[in-house]
């Protein structure tokens, strides 16, 4: 056996343990890197959730106007459905609706945000959009929770 071959193989072990424990290492950096992401998506979660509760309650302070820019917006519907919403809505703006009732006017104003939206009327979905939240917030100030929100 040759006299340099004992000395390359401690070497060659030697570094590949040495690169051997840098993978580990990067592996273990990408790990905590993975887990900070994952921590802030939940802050930016929260946050999203705090915006949401902050439009909801502008929203619910000025109904009125909103109640204003909705009526401008859409056009009147005829319909069974549509008295009912009319009806539904008229409960909304006073505060009195019940998530019984809520529940059935989501799928409702879900409908015609999606026609609106088809139609290009920008005014009427954002409209739209806000009495769906205005309905979030009015029926958590009531301690209820939306079917699907």
């Amino acid at each position: 056996m040759e006299w340099w071959l004992v000395p390359s193989l401690i070497v060659a072990v030697l570094t590949l343990l040495g690169v051997g424990a840098k993978i580990g290492f990067w592996a273990r950096g990408i790990e905590l890197r993975l887990r900070n992401v994952e921590s802030r998506l939940g802050d930016v979660e929260s946050r999203l959730g705090d915006v949401e509760l902050i439009m909801g309650w502008l929203l619910y302070i000025h109904r009125e106007e909103l109640f204003k820019s909705y009526d401008r917006s859409s056009p009147p519907s005829s319909g069974s459905s549509a008295e009912e919403k009319r009806r539904l809505l008229a409960k909304l703006r006073e505060g009195t609706i019940t998530s019984e009732e809520a529940t059935r006017l989501k799928p409702l104003l879900e409908k015609q945000r999606e026609e609106a939206s088809a139609a290009g009327r920008t005014g009427a979905v954002i409209a739209i959009g806000g009495l769906l939240l205005l309905l979030k917030v009015t029926l958590a100030l009531a301690g209820e929770r939306l079917e699907g929100a």
